[in-house]
């Protein structure tokens, strides 16, 4: 009977009916003189056995060992190894078999697709991605990427207007500050330059800040604001600048 593995795997040979027996080549056996060595060549081997017959005749068999090869895995990305907790990356695996099914896990266990060339993620602490490649005769590689993620104030981006001009004509009209990479905004608050609280809002997204207060509109003037939030890793943050209103 002849064996088929994978590089790198072990089969045991046996033959029955002698003790003393000579097995050749010596090539990935673990012994040449036992009846049951084990055998992981790196190549398709065919191993002779001898024995001696109860008559006082060498007979010998064969056997063929066949070694298929594992698939050469690769991961590629356009991302950097380190990422913004919360971005999505694309990740694609590549097999030197083009005949082979790549299937996609991670470090935690989690299954994203089992024949795919492609995931979308969005990396985490401590997570590796792992693609694993297999050949129709089962044989397996395995390519693996890990993503340092930053979650600090650094990543983020906040953009706020230095001054605004409403005077209705749907330019520069409000107040409206964006941002990215944050956790959230949680308050906003104007004062003007005796320190009164002209706009305070929670609903920085929607709520923009048109020049007025108590349904007043304000003269031209530098005014303060005071903006607050959280980062991506939950720490909270404070920015504070000027706000102009022309006309």
């Amino acid at each position: 009977e002849d064996f088929e593995i994978c590089l790198g795997e072990t089969v045991e040979l046996s033959v029955f009916g002698a003790d003393e027996v000579t097995w050749s080549p010596a090539d990935g056996l673990s012994c040449t003189d036992c009846p049951n060595p084990e055998a992981s060549p790196t190549s398709t081997t065919t191993y002779t056995v001898q024995a001696e017959s109860c008559l006082g005749e060498i007979v010998e068999a064969q056997v063929v060992v066949i070694v298929n090869y594992p698939p050469m895995v690769a991961v590629t990305t356009e991302a950097d190894e380190s990422v913004v907790l919360g971005d999505s990356v694309l990740m694609i695996a590549s097999a030197s078999d083009p005949n082979a099914i790549i299937s996609w896990a991670d470090s935690d266990g989690e299954t994203y697709c089992n024949d795919c060339e492609s995931i979308t993620v969005e990396p985490y602490y401590g997570v590796t991605y792992i693609a694993t490649a297999t050949t129709v005769e089962g044989c397996t590689d395995k390519a693996e990427l890990r993503f340092d993620i930053n979650d600090d104030c650094d990543e983020g981006v906040l953009e706020v207007p230095n001054f605004i001009t409403p005077n209705g004509d749907g330019h520069n009209d409000e107040f409206e500050v964006r941002y990215s990479n944050f956790a959230e905004l949680t308050v906003l608050r104007i004062y003007n330059r005796w320190g009164e609280l002209v706009f305070e809002t929670d609903d920085i997204e929607s709520n923009y800040w048109n020049g007025t207060f108590r349904g007043q509109t304000l003269n031209p003037d530098v005014y303060v604001y005071y903006l607050k939030g959280f980062c991506l890793n939950g720490k909270p943050f404070l920015r504070k600048g000027n706000i102009t209103i022309i006309k």
